[in-house]
């Protein structure tokens, strides 16, 4: 790991001694390692706020048990990416549907395995979603800012940078594709390449 790692969590653990509500959230976590890796940190600079998981793949979920015997006592399911993993369809396709009965089966099962554990869920939601998920046992639901108006009414359609997300998301792919274009245009053009990855390719020997 880079040196500036370390710098980092050491600040953001004596930040947290003198801010009680700066807490640490593990994300996108598959492996115990990872886990494990993470307390290891947080008790070399001794973080002493409190420590959470981000539940965002399966992985995670089948090793719900284990993170919580290390001591982790809240977990936020995020939705987006574990909806979009279990049933493969991309993020606001349309087709990674927050109801499916995989995924509400999961959160179910989730809820069954932590009874002791604080479940909540964060995403891009609909309001038609809300009963679901009260009825899988979540303690808590953490709305995105864009959805305001279709949950809490119109007096939230004006919200200030209601779009600034989505818009910097449009803005940032751009960028990707212009790229992306222009690495398809200099392997075009170069005799010597073969193939392409991603934005990058690869001569010949």
């Amino acid at each position: 790991l880079p040196h500036s790692f370390e710098i980092e969590f050491n600040v953001v653990s004596e930040l947290a001694k003198e801010h009680k509500n700066l807490h640490i959230m593990f994300p996108y976590i598959c492996e115990m390692d990872e886990i494990d890796f993470g307390l290891e940190y947080a008790r070399k600079y001794s973080f002493p706020n409190k420590i959470s998981c981000m539940m965002e793949t399966p992985a995670a979920l089948w090793h719900a048990r284990e993170i919580e015997k290390r001591g982790i006592e809240h977990f936020l399911i995020g939705m987006n990416d574990l909806s979009s993993l279990v049933v493969g369809a991309s993020r606001g396709s349309g087709y990674d549907r927050h109801n499916h009965p995989a995924i509400l089966g999961m959160l179910k099962t989730l809820r069954s395995d932590l009874k002791n554990s604080r479940l909540s869920i964060a995403g891009y939601m609909k309001p038609a979603f809300y009963d679901l998920a009260k009825d899988t046992g979540m303690d808590a639901i953490s709305v995105h800012y864009s959805s305001f108006p279709a949950f809490f009414g119109e007096k939230f359609k004006d919200y200030r940078d209601m779009d600034f997300m989505l818009n910097f998301k449009k803005s940032d792919n751009r960028k990707r594709l212009r790229l992306w274009a222009q690495s398809l245009l200099d392997v075009a053009n170069d005799n010597d390449s073969m193939t392409i990855q991603g934005l990058h390719w690869h001569r010949k020997g």
